[in-house]
């Protein structure tokens, strides 16, 4: 593994450093419960969209329980990228959290933000996650596609959506827990998503026919050319 070297050799303690020092020595008096000898390793490289390294690029690592007003969450970890786009934290590991969340920021605004969502234990593999390459767009190439599922006839019903190609600022790493009701799923019909210029965003839809409890899927491609685009899908 080519870890970065400002982890394996720091010239000097940076604002970074110190605040990730103490956010890992914060993190026994909160709400998650942490295993004091137990270490997870997150590492991963940001690209832009031509491929090229991004450096000195904001990463935080947060560690959450429940949701809403009655959930907790910690900040447990802030690094930077390196010359080449390379990132390492190594965090305590917790024992009754829910999930885990990836955020990227831009300081210099040239770039848009992202969040990594519901990273799950079953993502590491010996105590370590790779999360690989992620692409962040300049703002100027992003534009919006107004996606709409048009229901046509009673007897259909929407029950999966996947998109390939965007460019949103939110990530699922794991499908989000959905409760399906005796027929229509709780799926929203209208869809906003960030998308490239120039580029191609393909939709996959699986449609459940009601009457003889049949699912077929369906695929379609957009070509995304102007800005602010629509496009609707009759099912």
């Amino acid at each position: 593994m080519n870890w970065p070297q400002s982890f394996i050799k720091p010239k000097y303690l940076s604002l970074t450093y110190l605040l990730s020092l103490f956010l890992t020595l914060f993190f026994l008096s909160c709400e998650i419960n942490y295993d004091g000898d137990e270490r997870l390793l997150v590492t991963g490289r940001i690209l832009n969209e031509n491929n090229l390294p991004i450096p000195n690029q904001d990463v935080e690592f947060w560690i959450y329980k429940g949701s809403g007003a009655g959930g907790d969450d910690d900040l447990i970890s802030l690094t930077a990228t390196d010359n080449n786009g390379q990132f390492l934290m190594l965090i305590p590991s917790p024992n009754n959290e829910d999930g885990f969340e990836l955020k990227i920021s831009d300081p210099d605004t040239i770039y848009q933000h992202k969040i990594l969502h519901r990273i799950l234990d079953k993502n590491f593999t010996n105590y370590e996650y790779n999360i690989g390459d992620i692409v962040l767009y300049q703002h100027h190439v992003i534009t919006n596609a107004y996606i709409t599922f048009n229901k046509t006839t009673v007897n259909t019903s929407l029950m999966d959506v996947k998109f390939k190609g965007d460019a949103d600022y939110l990530v699922w790493i794991n499908e989000p827990e959905t409760y399906y009701g005796d027929y229509e799923p709780t799926l929203a019909h209208d869809y906003y998503k960030n998308v490239p210029l120039n580029s191609t965003l393909t939709i996959t839809y699986t449609i459940r026919d009601n009457s003889t409890e049949t699912l077929s899927t369906h695929e379609a491609t957009v070509t995304i050319n102007n800005e602010n685009l629509e496009y609707i899908i009759n099912y």
